[in-house]
């Protein structure tokens, strides 16, 4: 048999499966290009994984529709636990739902064993804990969703997963703020690493954005575009910034969970990928509709008393104390199967959302009373003739 030859062509399938035509051949030599006799030729189909039962705690609201819909298109079965205070969304089918405490009461799940958790509200590390612990003999692996604010400094640029993280006096603080966040979210990351070890797989998100996202923060810029006219914007709106699409991260998780890859993860577009003016002048190209841009300064934004980050969302004034915010790598993730969502297929996501359902009230961006006072008075300064 050592003249014969086995061919094989693999061709990927929509249902994840992969199909492998296979074929025993024999070359035959003349003065003609070489040509090929076939013997036998069979096809065979392998699943591309094998199905998973994952159980998502919390997610009913945003990120955990688009984990269900990943785990979901890649055959696996989706259990979720949460509080009952917000219903599963009717477009999330075939989910089994167990109601519960996650802080001291998941009796819910008794008896059920998972090849993977996903922990998407994990905030104080007592919770987190009394979850991880109650879970460990039943599942393999559990994936805690973290947060980009772990990191203790925004001075430092290119920051990768082993930079300096935030501490607090106290760990056991109930308060969440601006500065307490960030570091509670590395303590409940330490409960989880202590407690399943090489199973651990800690996602660091930052700005999550997409359809059916609560706080609006890029939603705004969409949202404003459509309603068109004058749109008050930083004049620094080339500057890079980073966010990164739920469906980028619900995919990963996917794959963490196939191939039991574990460890720590920034999730982010890549640095330098994205400015807000890229957003916003696609968003308006893509609805065709006619706006102006009013470009202001960052120093007329401060003496305004504008807010950074919620008031004017992905504005983060220039300054030295600010310059890594912006930068952190996502290298070891890209290593490890991230995709990151071209923006505009994200734009394209929420404008059918806000097609189907209009926002009603902003929680992030200026209201139109605020912007159009304050495009007035930048209009009225000396030197700013449109």
């Amino acid at each position: 048999m050592s003249d014969y030859f086995l061919l094989t062509q693999e061709a990927l399938q929509p249902n994840g499966e992969t199909t492998v035509v296979g074929a025993l051949a024999k070359p035959q030599v003349s003065n003609k290009p070489t040509s090929w006799i076939l013997y036998i030729r069979q096809t065979i189909t392998l699943r591309k994984h094998q199905s998973m039962n994952v159980l998502i705690i919390g997610g009913t609201i945003f990120l955990g529709r688009a984990l269900i819909t990943a785990l979901q298109q890649n055959g696996h079965t989706v259990s979720v636990f949460h509080r009952g205070k917000h219903p599963l969304p009717e477009d999330c089918t075939d989910v089994k739902e167990y109601i519960g405490d996650r802080a001291n009461d998941i009796s819910a799940l008794s008896g059920l064993t998972f090849d993977a958790v996903i922990d998407t509200c994990g905030y104080f590390p007592a919770n987190v804990r009394f979850t991880a612990q109650a879970l460990l003999p039943t599942t393999k692996q559990y994936i805690f969703i973290s947060s980009i604010s772990v990191y203790k400094n925004n001075d430092v640029p290119n920051q990768n997963e082993d930079a300096e993280c935030g501490t607090l006096d106290d760990s056991t603080v109930r308060e969440i703020t601006g500065e307490t966040y960030g570091p509670l979210k590395r303590y409940c990351e330490r409960e989880v690493e202590s407690i399943y070890g090489s199973q651990a797989c800690i996602i660091r998100p930052g700005l999550i954005v997409g359809p059916h996202d609560v706080s609006h923060r890029f939603t705004y810029w969409i949202h404003r575009v459509l309603q068109g006219g004058e749109i008050l914007v930083p004049d620094t709106w080339n500057t890079p910034v980073q966010f990164i699409d739920a469906d980028d991260i619900a995919n990963f998780a996917v794959t963490c969970i196939e191939q039991n890859t574990n460890g720590v993860y920034n999730l982010n577009s890549p640095k330098g990928m994205f400015t807000l003016q890229q957003v916003v002048e696609t968003t308006a190209q893509y609805v065709n509709n006619h706006v102006e841009f009013i470009p202001v300064t960052e120093d007329f934004l401060l003496e305004q008393g504008v807010g950074a980050w919620i008031e004017l969302p992905l504005w983060i004034p220039q300054s030295p104390e600010m310059q890594g915010f912006y930068t952190h790598s996502v290298q070891r993730a890209m290593n490890n199967g991230l995709k990151i969502t071209p923006f505009k297929s994200t734009i394209e996501k929420i404008i059918s959302e806000l097609d189907k359902q209009p926002l009603q009230q902003l929680r992030a961006g200026l209201s139109q009373q605020r912007e159009k006072e304050l495009i007035s008075q930048w209009k009225q300064l000396p030197n700013t003739a449109l």
